[in-house]
C-alpha cells in the first residue's frame, strides 16, 4: 500500500514536470504579470483560465496522492472541472470560491459563465497525465520528477498569487443595429455587454436587455474605442481624457482641439477605490474610461462611456452628464419587454476621430427659373455659378440655346 502511494505521488509530480504543464505555468505567469496589464480584455482573461486548467490538476493530484487517495489523477481532473464550472457558472459558487481562496490570501473569483469555454483544456491535462504514467526510460523519469519537484512551489505561487484580481467593472459599450424586442422596427441602441447589460436608445432611455436579445447579439469584435465621433455630425467627437481618471473630453472640430466635458470628482473616485480595491484584493482597481459609444438621437448625440468600476458615464442628447454606478445602472433600467422578434443584432463600427480639414468647397451649378424669350433669343437659359467663396460671390449667367 505504501509503495502504491509513493508511486501515485511520483507520477503526479512527473505530471507537474511534463512539458505541457511547464508551458502552462510559463503562460500563466507571463499572461497575468505582463499581458493583462498591457492588453486587458477577453483574450488575456480566457488565456489565464486555459493555462490554469492545465496547471491546476497536477497540483491537486499531488495533494490527493500525498493524502493516499487512490486514482488521484482521475479525481484531480474531475474535481478541477466541477469546481471551476461551479465557481464560474454559479453566483453562489463564485462567492464560496472567493471565501475559500481568501483563507490563503485575499481573493476574488468572478462569476462569469463565458469562462466555461476554457473547460476543454482539461483534455490536454488528461493526456499529459497519461503521458506521465506511461513507462519511460529511467533517465527521463528522473528528469521529469526533478523538474516537477522544482516547479512545485512556483506552480503553487502562480495559482494563488493570480487568483485575486480586482473586478473589472463596466468595460464595453457597443452600438448595435437591429429589431430590438419591443422596439419599432430596425433601430440603433447602445448596449452594455457586462453583467448589468442594458440598452440605451437615442433619447437616453435605459432598458434592461431582453434575454432573447442577449442571445441574439452578434459576436462583438472585441475592439474598444477610446475616441469616437458622431455619424450625423462628424466634427462632434468625444474621447477618454489622457490626464484625468474617469473623465471625457469633447471636440467640435473633428479632434483638432479638446476640452474636458465631464469628470468624476475625487471624492467619488476615492469611495469607489476603497469599496472595490483595497478591501477585496489589496490592489488598485481600474477606474478609468475604457470604451466609448456615440448614438445620434432625434435631439442630439447620446454618449456612453464604460468607466470600469466607476460605472457608466452617460451624456443625454441635451448635453447633460451623469454617473451611474453598476448597481444604479441595473436598478434604474426599465424592465425588458416581452420578446418576439428574431432578427439578428449587429455591432456598428464606431466613427473614428479625424483631424483632417473639411474638404474645400467646389463650384456647383444651380439651375434657376427659365427667363422669358426675347426677340434676340428664343430659348434663353439662366444659371447661377457658385465659385469657391474666396474667389467672389455667386454670379448669374444667361445663355441662349
Amino acid at each position: 500500500m505504501e509503495g502504491e502511494r509513493r508511486g501515485e505521488l511520483a507520477t503526479s509530480v512527473r505530471w507537474l514536470g511534463a512539458p505541457p504543464t511547464l508551458a502552462a505555468l510559463v503562460v500563466l505567469l507571463v499572461n497575468d504579470r505582463v499581458l493583462k496589464d498591457q492588453w486587458p480584455g477577453v483574450v488575456t482573461g480566457k488565456l489565464s483560465d486555459v493555462a490554469g486548467l492545465v496547471l491546476a490538476p497536477p497540483l491537486v493530484a499531488v495533494l490527493l496522492a500525498a493524502l493516499g487517495v487512490p486514482r488521484s489523477r482521475a479525481w484531480a481532473i474531475g474535481t478541477t472541472g466541477v469546481l471551476f464550472a461551479a465557481a464560474k457558472g454559479l453566483a453562489v459558487g463564485s462567492a464560496l470560491a472567493s471565501s475559500a481562496w481568501s483563507l490563503v490570501m485575499p481573493s476574488l473569483v468572478r462569476h462569469d459563465p463565458t469562462d466555461l469555454v476554457a473547460l476543454p483544456a482539461l483534455w490536454l491535462a488528461w493526456r499529459t497525465a497519461g503521458w506521465a504514467a506511461r513507462p519511460t526510460p529511467s533517465a527521463r523519469r528522473r528528469t521529469t520528477l526533478a523538474l516537477g519537484t522544482l516547479v512545485l512551489p512556483c506552480a503553487v505561487f502562480a495559482t494563488t498569487a493570480t487568483s485575486c484580481s480586482p473586478a473589472d467593472g463596466l468595460r464595453e459599450v457597443t452600438v448595435y443595429e437591429g429589431a430590438f424586442t419591443g422596439g419599432t422596427g430596425t433601430e440603433r441602441r447602445i448596449v452594455t455587454s457586462d453583467w448589468s447589460a442594458v440598452t440605451i436608445d437615442g433619447t437616453g432611455r435605459i432598458q434592461s436587455l431582453a434575454n432573447l436579445d442577449r442571445d441574439r447579439l452578434a459576436r462583438d469584435s472585441g475592439v474598444t474605442a477610446t475616441s469616437t465621433c458622431s455619424t450625423a455630425s462628424p466634427q462632434r467627437c468625444w474621447r477618454r481624457s489622457p490626464d484625468l481618471t474617469a473623465a471625457v473630453e469633447s471636440s467640435t472640430d473633428g479632434g483638432a482641439t479638446w476640452r474636458t466635458e465631464f469628470a468624476v470628482d475625487r471624492r467619488q473616485l476615492k469611495a469607489v477605490r476603497e469599496d472595490v480595491g483595497d478591501d477585496t484584493c489589496g490592489s488598485e482597481p481600474p477606474l478609468g474610461v475604457v470604451d466609448l459609444a456615440v448614438l445620434d438621437g432625434p435631439d442630439g448625440q447620446v454618449v456612453a462611456a464604460a468607466s470600469s468600476n466607476t460605472g457608466l458615464l452617460l451624456r443625454g442628447a441635451e448635453g447633460d452628464w451623469r454617473r451611474l454606478s453598476l448597481e444604479e445602472l441595473h436598478r434604474s433600467a426599465e424592465p425588458p419587454p416581452t420578446p418576439d422578434p428574431e432578427d439578428q443584432l449587429h455591432p456598428v463600427e464606431p466613427t473614428p476621430t479625424t483631424t483632417s480639414p473639411a474638404p474645400a468647397t467646389t463650384p456647383t451649378r444651380t439651375r434657376t427659373s427659365d427667363p422669358q424669350p426675347s426677340p434676340t433669343c428664343a430659348t434663353p437659359v439662366t444659371s447661377t455659378v457658385t465659385p469657391d467663396p474666396r474667389n467672389g460671390p455667386p454670379t448669374t449667367v444667361t445663355r441662349c440655346r
